[in-house]
């Protein structure tokens, strides 16, 4: 609508993920016809506009009865129509609280078998000082400079993947004055058979492909047994822009990326970066006037350090520690979610809490998403190095270690732990890393280590645990009659009990907390990890309170265990972990 302002004052990455999120549900339950995508409003003030979004879709609809649940979190519409549609539910989910959070709305009106429309109102501010005009896309200025090609290198060769033909020739008339040479591919396919056969300086490889997208290539480009342009800067070709994207392209693994319509200044910058020095005869600018944005993954780094989600690291230690994280599934009746990427303990907690599902329980990914998962880490490091959980109490292990066989430079290691034990060996590794050793001198050090570290968890609520503890017998019968708590500590890779706490259920925290730090021997008093299963605020508090009363420790992180271990460990759970100091 040609009546909204030029400019409007807003959250950007939200009103775009609301739009996405809505566009891409509609796309993917529309098999036949059309989506509609529709921008209007009203000005509801000086300074204020009610911005109105519609996606009208001729999909399967929605049938009436599932109409008031759509909303709702962890709550997908099941049918046979939809068996085949890969999701979480959680998008329009997600959209409805981020609406409401802007003060907006969000409806829908649906036919089942014919389709929906999807509307959100969300309130703007009107930017104030643009004399901006409204113009139709298309319309250009037409005072451009003459153009006039930045280089010329004839000896470099460059390949142009794209299913789009018009996309590929208009590449390639963009780059005819530099006088490289140019090949086409129309698939990622093609683009393999290519660069097995001939080495290329630069490949601009298009996003979003039927088939093989442009990631999924890049990714086998980069493993391809006997091919020429493993190490070759690869340019993604795409419709997105923006600063978000810059991580998403960069973690992928690409070079850089160049937003469409493509401009030949752009698209020659970015070439001329990627070139070497002597294939360039003739250059019109000067080198420190290229300034494309060229990620600096040409030079991969020397290593990666990856773990499980189970691993329970604050995410600011494991930014430190550019730790990548391989997450554990959530099953629940209705669907699976990714650990700490689609949900987190409190969501699972809230879920339990409204639901009469007691079979939630947790898994490692498959063999092939951690073949995945070690591809990406290796386009961007020449090794990885893979600390799993405990192989006596997870299958994590042998699924990691049967998926590294595919890699030459993939090595899997048992942490002999789960939690936060496991963080802390993935932090260990790290510092080995960084100090230059080998990775052959890396595994014995961190077999030493793993045991100097004590992990205690305090597991009140053990019938709403998943452990093998939760059937046995004499256990159930312990906790059950006589109101005891359960102390478990991993020992040689086993999660074992170690003693029961009795008393009231309020001291009980207080009294794990002296038992495990009053019998202290040779601990490295730098840190201690607290890790709370779904805790509430006060219990949380409490248990601080008592810690730094002892004053044992100088720093002690307290962070939020993941969805898995809440699963493993129940609700009012918590662990006190810590290590022994190195010997002299």
């Amino acid at each position: 609508d040609e009546s909204i302002p030029p400019m409007l004052y807003g959250d950007e990455t939200r009103v775009k993920q609301v739009v996405t999120n809505l566009l891409t549900n509609a796309i993917k339950y529309t098999e036949d016809g059309s989506v509609t995508l529709r921008f209007g409003g009203e000005q509801t003030g000086p300074d204020t506009f009610l911005l109105r979004v519609e996606v009208e879709d001729t999909g399967i609809g929605i049938r009436k009865e599932n109409i008031p649940y759509l909303f709702e979190p962890f709550r997908r519409i099941e049918g046979k129509e939809t068996k085949h549609i890969e999701g979480t539910g959680l998008g329009l989910s997600i959209s409805k609280q981020l609406v409401d959070l802007m003060g907006g709305t969000i409806s829908v009106d649906s036919i089942y078998t014919k389709g929906s429309t999807f509307r959100t109102e969300i309130p703007q501010k009107i930017a104030q000082g643009g004399s901006a005009i409204f113009r139709k896309p298309g319309i250009l200025s037409r005072q451009q400079p003459d153009y006039q090609q930045s280089f010329e290198a004839p000896k470099a060769a460059v390949l142009i993947v794209d299913d789009n033909e018009m996309n590929r020739i208009v590449c390639r008339k963009l780059l005819r004055a530099t006088k490289v040479q140019v090949d086409l591919a129309e698939s990622g396919k093609e683009c393999l058979e290519k660069a097995h056969e001939k080495h290329y300086d630069a490949i601009f490889m298009d996003h979003e492909m039927p088939g093989m997208d442009g990631i999924e290539t890049l990714h086998n480009l980069r493993q391809q047994p006997g091919g020429l342009c493993r190490e070759t800067p690869v340019i993604a070709l795409t419709a997105n822009a923006g600063a978000d994207w810059d991580a998403f392209y960069l973690e992928q693994g690409f070079s850089a990326y160049l937003s469409k319509p493509i401009q030949s200044s752009r698209l020659e910058g970015l070439l001329l970066a990627c070139l070497p020095a002597d294939l360039v005869e003739q250059s019109y600018v000067k080198q420190d006037e290229v300034t494309p944005h060229i990620f600096e993954t040409i030079n991969k780094r020397p290593f990666v350090v990856t773990t499980d989600s189970i691993a329970d690291l604050p995410d600011y230690l494991a930014r430190e520690n550019e730790i990548l994280v391989m997450p554990y599934y959530i099953k629940t009746r209705q669907a699976r979610f990714k650990d700490t990427v689609e949900i987190d303990t409190n969501n699972l907690r809230e879920y339990l809490d409204s639901s009469a599902d007691n079979t939630v329980h947790s898994s490692p990914s498959p063999v092939e998403e951690y073949e995945e998962f070690f591809g990406n880490a290796l386009t961007e490091s020449k090794l990885v190095l893979h600390l799993s959980s405990s192989k006596a109490i997870s299958s994590a292990y042998q699924t990691a270690f049967e998926a590294a066989q595919s890699f030459d430079n993939v090595h899997v290691v048992d942490s002999g732990h789960i939690s936060t034990g496991l963080g802390m060996m993935a932090i260990r590794a790290v510092e080995l890393l960084r100090g230059g050793a080998r990775p052959e001198e890396v595994i014995p050090e961190l077999e030493k280590y793993q045991k100097l570290i004590h992990s205690n968890y305090l597991v009140p609520a053990l019938h709403l645990s998943h452990t093998k503890y939760r059937s046995a017998f004499l256990t159930r019968m312990l906790v059950n009659v006589f109101t005891m708590e359960p102390v478990f500590v991993t020992k040689k890779g086993r999660l074992t009990i170690r003693r029961f706490m009795t008393g009231y259920v309020r001291s009980t925290p207080e009294q794990f907390v002296r038992f495990i730090l009053k019998n202290l021997q040779n601990a490295d008093t730098k840190r201690l990890f607290v890790t709370f299963s779904a805790c509430s605020l006060e219990d949380r508090e409490h248990v601080l309170q008592e810690i730094q009363q002892m004053g044992l420790f100088e720093e002690v992180i307290a962070h939020r265990a993941s969805a898995s271990t809440f699963i493993n460990c129940g609700p009012n759970a918590f662990g006190l972990i810590y290590q022994e100091r190195f010997p002299q």
